[in-house]
């Protein structure tokens, strides 16, 4: 057994003796916490021009945590949350842009955000909500919103005869169309979620007729505005470009949140949530947490406390794939396999404690000055290192 191995089995048999031993902390380390011991690493690939982006970002969990740990401390972070959370709003409706208006103490706390997306989990954020006073206001609470682009761009012959009606308001507003053959008396029930693109569905209606309808929009302030009255007809079924759902996902990356407070009417905080893929979203306030010591013992003696990392074929293979999953299909050399038999592999083409290669045996994992973070100048460098062949 290799000098390698050997200290990777050391290390994980310590870090595993550590986390029976009650010193393991599963909780989400901040990165000035994995600094205190590796900044000669952040250090050198800082400087690098080709920087991995997780590495960029500082998001040294995604890789370097193992599922037991990542699963321990998120059902940890779900029950602490669900225990502690005074929720204030929700809006269940997913979209990309979501707005939630809530009293909440107007000298501020801490605001805790959950966003639930299809195919992509759950994201809860934790954000410093200032004090009311020291918030921008929110523009347009102090006048009705603007109705424009009133369309109806879909009439659907499912089970039942439907009809797809959207519009834009100039600032968040509830949704709701009423309608009707001779007078408009029906309507299509209140959405109470705040938006500036609306879409409602109306069922029921009849088939080769021609109806009216109204949209109607009620701002945060609680000033509402009518459109002007418009017609469709039934007679046949269709479907324009305009017709997009927004609880659709556009895609499988990482769901991403961006949240910003606004001061609102009736000293009422405005919260603009921006998501990187259609999401349901609630707002909470959960009791300030104050700072823990990290690392010390009633000894005074210093106690390194770790996550459990993942293992090295997860670190060097498995979880590249969580981001590239395409290269699966199209690689050009085989991965997680033993050199051939008679072939040596340079120092400086990394594999795994066993031998086998792996993605960072070509590419550097955080950082790197070539392209590709390739750890030779061109690719017949690199193939000839080990295919002494091929030279």
């Amino acid at each position: 057994m290799g000098r390698k191995a050997k200290i990777i089995i050391f290390l994980s048999l310590c870090l595993a003796l550590a986390g029976l031993a009650g010193q393991v902390n599963l909780s989400r380390a901040g990165v000035d916490q994995c600094l205190e011991c590796h900044r000669d690493t952040w250090e050198e690939a800082e400087s690098a021009r080709y920087i991995h982006l997780p590495f960029q970002q500082k998001k040294c969990l995604q890789c370097h945590e193992s599922r037991k740990a990542r699963n321990q401390r998120r059902q940890e972070e779900k029950r602490r949350t669900g225990r502690q959370v005074s929720w204030l709003k929700r809006n269940p409706a997913p979209a990309t842009v979501q707005w939630l208006n809530f009293k909440a103490d107007p000298y501020g706390g801490t605001l805790l955000v959950e966003a639930k997306g299809a195919g992509v989990g759950i994201n809860r954020r934790k954000i410093k909500l200032p004090p009311l006073d020291d918030l921008k206001p929110f523009a347009g609470c102090d006048r009705p919103p603007l109705i424009n682009n009133v369309k109806v761009v879909e009439v659907e012959r499912g089970i039942f005869l439907s009809a797809r009606i959207i519009w834009d308001t100039d600032q968040p507003a509830t949704s709701l169309v009423r309608y009707g053959i001779n007078k408009l008396n029906q309507n299509s029930g209140l959405d109470s979620n705040y938006t500036g693109h609306h879409e409602v569905v109306i069922t029921g209606i009849r088939s080769n007729r021609n109806y009216r309808f109204k949209v109607e929009s009620e701002s945060m302030s609680g000033d509402k505005v009518v459109s002007e009255e418009k017609k469709f007809s039934t007679a046949r079924a269709f479907k324009l470009k305009e017709a997009v759902l927004t609880g659709e996902n556009t895609g499988d990356e990482e769901l991403r949140l961006k949240c910003q407070p606004f001061r609102g009417g009736k000293d009422q905080y405005i919260l603009r949530v921006t998501a990187s893929h259609p999401v349901a979203v609630s707002v909470g306030m959960v009791p300030d947490e104050k700072d823990k010591a990290y690392g010390s013992s009633d000894s005074g003696s210093e106690v390194v406390r770790h996550i459990i990392t993942s293992d090295d074929l997860f670190v060097n293979v498995t979880v590249c794939y969580t981001c590239h999953r395409e290269y699966k299909k199209i690689l050009s050399h085989p991965i997680n396999v033993y050199p051939k038999a008679g072939m040596i592999i340079p120092a400086e083409y990394p594999t795994l404690a066993d031998g086998r290669i792996s993605c960072n045996s070509c590419h550097a994992k955080h950082a790197s000055s070539l392209k590709y973070r390739m750890i030779k100048s061109d690719k017949r460098e690199l193939c000839v290192g080990c295919h002494k062949d091929m030279a």
